[in-house]
C-alpha cells in the first residue's frame, strides 16, 4: 500500500460528489427560469437583467446557462479522473509497490518525475499492462479531447467523433473508476 508521504492537496474531487452539484445547480437554475416565464407571464417585475426580454429570448438565456453549469460539470468530471491517473502515477512511481505496471512508473519517474504525459505515458502503459480495462481507458481518452476543448476556451471547432454531455461522460468516468484498480 502507499506509504501516505506524497504532498497532495486533498481537493481532489470525487465523481459522485461532482453529480450531486450538477444536479443541485441544473434544478436550481430551472426552478429560477421557471419562476422568470412566470413572473413575465403574470405581468410581475422581474430582475433587471430580463427586462424587456421575450419568452424566447429568456429560454436562450437560460438555456445557454445550463448548457454551461453542464460543461462545467463534465470538466470537473474528466479532470478528477485525470487527478486519479495522476496521483495514482506518483505513488506507483515513487513507493516499492512491486507489480510491473509500478515498476516501468518508476522509470518513467527516473526521467520525467511527475512532468509526465498523462496520454501518452501514463494512460497507454495503463493499457499495455491491463488489456482488460483498455476500452474504459479508449473512452475515457476520447473524453479528454472533449476536456482539452473546453479548458482551453473552445476557439476550434472540435473533432470529437462524437457529441458529449452530462450523460455521456458521466458513465465514462464511472466506468474508468469502477474497473481501473487505483492504488489511492
Amino acid at each position: 500500500m502507499p506509504n501516505g508521504s506524497h504532498r497532495f492537496s486533498g481537493e481532489n474531487q470525487e465523481i459522485n460528489d461532482l453529480a450531486l452539484m450538477f444536479q443541485i445547480n441544473y434544478q436550481a437554475v430551472s426552478d429560477y427560469k421557471s419562476k422568470i416565464i412566470k413572473q413575465i407571464r403574470e405581468g410581475h417585475e422581474v430582475p433587471e437583467e430580463f427586462l424587456f426580454m421575450t419568452f424566447d429570448e429568456v429560454e436562450i438565456q437560460f438555456t445557454k446557462l445550463l448548457r454551461e453549469i453542464e460543461n462545467s460539470f463534465c470538466l470537473n468530471l474528466i479532470a478528477s479522473i485525470e487527478a486519479r491517473f495522476r496521483m495514482d502515477y506518483i505513488v506507483r512511481a515513487t513507493d516499492r509497490l512491486r507489480d510491473q505496471l509500478s515498476r516501468e512508473f518508476r522509470n518513467i519517474y527516473r526521467e520525467y518525475e511527475e512532468k509526465v504525459g498523462l496520454e501518452e505515458l501514463i494512460l497507454e502503459k495503463w493499457k499495455i499492462h491491463y488489456p482488460e480495462i483498455k476500452s474504459y481507458i479508449s473512452a475515457y481518452i476520447g473524453a479528454l479531447k472533449y476536456r482539452h476543448w473546453l479548458a482551453h476556451g473552445r476557439y476550434w471547432k472540435p473533432k470529437l467523433g462524437r457529441n458529449y454531455d452530462a450523460i455521456s461522460v458521466f458513465p465514462i468516468c464511472e466506468g474508468v473508476i469502477e474497473n481501473v484498480s487505483f492504488c489511492v
